[in-house]
């Protein structure tokens, strides 16, 4: 195999990778898409009825969003690829070092 980056085993790999996250994984992202709509609709309903006396902006949201996005979904995305049974299609993969770390 030739160890240089190509662009067509790279597609290959994005399309295989995107296949069986989302066939494992789906719920849990959909979960994590739809999680600010539903804090931005209690939040809507409850405008004047709820008041907890602590301002939280936007930004604030935001970031603990993603601080919980970027623990959770790492370690359910690649929880097997230490498994010596099932992390084998990972490294057996054909492509190049830098289209498997893309």
């Amino acid at each position: 195999m030739n160890n240089t980056f190509n662009i067509k085993r790279f597609g290959n790999v994005v399309r295989r990778d995107g296949m069986s996250y989302f066939q494992n994984y789906g719920w849990t992202l959909i979960v994590l898409w739809a999680l600010p709509v539903i804090l931005w609709f209690l939040t809507y309903i409850s405008m004047e009825t709820f008041d907890t006396g602590i301002i939280i902006n936007r930004d604030t949201k935001i970031s603990i969003l993603m601080w919980l996005s970027l623990m959770i979904v790492p370690s359910r995305l690649y929880k097997n690829y230490n498994d010596s049974r099932k992390g084998v299609i990972l490294a057996m993969t054909p492509a190049s070092s830098l289209e498997k770390f893309l």
